[in-house]
């Protein structure tokens, strides 16, 4: 099964959401369209599913908003650099 391109991918993020959709719900319907997107596929179409439909439908864009950035942190396991401290400290 070849890799599905992220314009399709975009596509169906923009037609499968729907209002109270949560992430979870969004990635499982996802994948179950395009079975060999791998979960990064997903959320970097999710960004540019995002900025499509900003002015035309704001609340998807909300919602894909939220899918990507909560998809996207990292887990515990990660390391995450603290950039809070002062280079010159």
């Amino acid at each position: 099964m070849s890799k599905p391109s992220t314009a399709d991918i975009r596509r169906t993020l923009s037609t499968v959401i729907t209002p109270g959709m949560t992430p979870k719900q969004l990635l499982k319907t996802t994948l179950k369209a395009h079975p060999s997107a791998k979960k990064k596929d997903i959320i970097h179409a999710a960004f540019g599913a995002m900025i499509e439909l900003a002015e035309t439908e704001p609340e998807k864009a909300r919602q894909l908003q939220d899918f990507a950035l909560s998809n996207r942190a990292p887990d515990d396991s990660e390391f995450v650099p603290d950039h809070s401290a002062s280079a010159d400290a």
